[in-house]
């Protein structure tokens, strides 16, 4: 993948947001006598870290400021101590930080009138007292504990901060250094092949829709639920090729390529937005002519009734429209919402924060809407293999929407610290990547038993007027170029 990384890295080497460094202020106070910095998960190689802080006015006996280190053994330990002088007890390393007047020692890249620089090593492979045999997780922090005992809130400053930490990799002799945590190594191979698998799913969506279009007899119609899926499909490849770009950068600067990370998770986040809309339309029986399903609905085909008619209701603004609209802008809003607890990656797929657990709940309602949808649509239909039809497509919807919330708290209960967010990556994006395939050969693969009773063949010259002669209404149609169509209902 070698010719990819090149194209990505010379493609993205932009003028860049200094948005991923771990750096931003904080006021150490009585009440909140420690700042918690950053956190790394650091490979048995070992690695390093230097953090700065910079000042404008002076602070008070900073004999007491100190920075540590600690690591997931003991980090929900420091997490239910309750005050500092208890929380200090479980620290694996400990520093003193002096500030020097600026200009005589290393400089933080903003202001400051002193400036406090540490360097130290971390699970060093040459000590036995740090050595460590699997990757873990490590919080660094800053603390104050006599804050606690006087009064001097008044007197701290505000502190600029900035976190460099390093991982080292390859043989003894040459320890090279990366700035990704160990734990998000995996990240470029996933994305990659997301983004070569993605493109040959994009490039056969593209080329049945050029087919259906440049067709050669006179009805040249192609569905808009191709489209459709052909759109999210189109996402989630320039997701993951934004991705892979950005941590191509972020593997030397430390910091990536801000804008990129964003339009990733926005892209991601749109993509998820079609696909759950696209199968609870279908679940709602869009594309089937009036013909084969009854027209006597249950209580929830009735309160969903138009969504078997998605780009009607977007057309005309109705209520099915303005809820398609909201599920999109409630998807982008979560992922960002999640990008402000720790900007240092795309922590969006982590789900371990309020606006994933969120996200989580989200998906867990949609899938029982999506399950009963379908379990009412195969009700009604009077076609026995649309019966079963839908209940396969209840059962693959539902691994969807119900499978990412399951696989998360699983990960999250069973595995440790390093392995979660890495088990909870890979799955999301496998889900992902399935379902964007199995959607791809809903609306391609014309042999189906679907695909005999819906619009999206329903041309004359399919041999379906048979089929669709009985409808109550015809499917409406938009003209685009010439006398190529797209069919909408």
């Amino acid at each position: 993948m070698m010719p990819l990384r090149l194209f990505l890295l010379l493609f993205c080497w932009l003028p860049t947001v200094s948005a991923k460094r771990t750096r931003g202020y904080f006021r150490l106070s009585g009440v909140n006598t420690e700042k918690v910095l950053s956190s790394f998960v650091v490979g048995p190689k070992g690695g390093r870290l230097t953090v700065r802080l910079g000042i404008d006015d002076p602070y008070p006996n900073d004999q007491h400021l100190k920075f540590r280190v600690y690591n997931d053994t003991v980090w929900s330990k420091f997490q239910k101590a309750t005050i500092c002088t208890d929380k200090i007890k479980y620290a694996m390393t400990t520093s003193d930080l002096s500030f020097v007047v600026k200009g005589t020692g290393p400089l933080a890249p903003k202001g400051g009138k002193w400036q406090a620089v540490k360097t130290i090593n971390i699970a060093d492979p040459n000590d036995e007292a740090m050595k460590i045999d699997t990757p873990r997780y490590y919080y660094f922090v800053v603390d104050d504990c006599s804050l606690e005992q006087y009064l001097q809130d008044g007197a701290v400053p505000n502190v600029y901060y900035e976190i460099t930490t390093w991982n080292y990799y390859g043989n003894d002799k040459a320890r090279k250094t990366t700035q990704m945590s160990y734990d998000e190594g995996h990240l470029l191979l996933v994305h990659e092949w997301s983004c070569i698998l993605g493109l040959i799913i994009l490039l056969w969506l593209v080329s049945n829709v050029v087919f259906r279009v440049a067709r050669k007899k006179n009805k040249r119609t192609v569905h808009a639920a191709a489209l459709w899926i052909t759109v999210a499909a189109a996402l989630d490849c320039l997701s993951s090729l934004c991705e892979v770009g950005h941590l191509e950068m972020y593997h030397y600067n430390g910091y990536g390529n801000y804008a990129l990370d964003c339009l990733a998770t926005q892209l991601e986040a749109v993509c998820d937005a079609l696909i759950v809309l696209f199968l609870l339309s279908i679940g709602n029986g869009w594309t089937l002519p009036s013909d084969v399903i009854s027209s006597s609905g249950s209580t929830v085909q009735h309160l969903l009734q138009d969504v078997a008619k998605p780009l009607s209701g977007v057309m005309r603004l109705n209520a099915t429209g303005i809820a398609s609209g909201l599920v999109i802008v409630w998807h982008m809003g979560l992922a960002q919402w999640g990008r402000t607890y720790n900007d240092d990656f795309d922590t969006y797929h982590s789900y371990s924060h309020l606006p994933g657990k969120i996200l989580m709940i989200t998906r867990v309602g949609l899938g029982l809407l999506f399950l009963g949808s379908c379990m009412q649509t195969g009700y009604q239909t009077k076609v026995p293999s649309l019966k079963q039809f839908y209940g396969v497509l209840g059962f693959l919807g539902c691994i969807w929407f119900q499978g990412l919330p399951v696989i998360t708290f699983v990960c999250n209960w069973m595995l440790p610290f390093h392995w979660q967010y890495p088990a909870v990556f890979w799955a999301s994006a496998t889900l992902q990547i399935c379902m964007i395939f199995l959607l791809a050969w809903l609306v391609t693969w014309q042999n189906s038993s679907y695909h005999q009773y819906s619009h999206m063949s329903a041309t004359r010259e399919e041999g379906l007027g048979e089929s669709l002669a009985s409808m109550s209404s015809q499917p409406r149609e938009w003209s685009v170029m010439g006398k190529a169509k797209v069919r909408f209902d």
